[in-house]
């Protein structure tokens, strides 16, 4: 599983290694011809690409809670919906 820019399983050791990820076109500086950009994505920074990347980079160090983690795993494994008990 994905979270924080590293995978449970240590098959990899970062987003970027991961075949489906688009890290390396957010973070970094590689162009994918099929991949568009989110809209979530070019708020960070419209016309600051630099800026832009840099943040998107921070938010992989963030360090999630392993309570947050654990329940994210659960209901991804299990295909779940995750919210609190006015969302489920």
């Amino acid at each position: 599983m994905l979270w924080g820019g590293q995978f449970r399983s240590c098959l990899l050791d970062h987003s970027r290694t991961y075949k489906w990820s688009s890290y390396c076109v957010n973070a970094e500086v590689r162009k994918i011809i099929h991949l568009t950009p989110y809209e979530q994505y070019l708020a960070i920074s419209r016309y600051e690409v630099d800026r832009r990347r840099k943040e998107y980079r921070a938010f992989f160090k963030v360090h999630v809670d392993q309570k947050i983690d654990d329940q994210i795993r659960e209901a991804s494994n299990g295909n779940f919906l995750l919210g609190n008990s006015c969302f489920q």
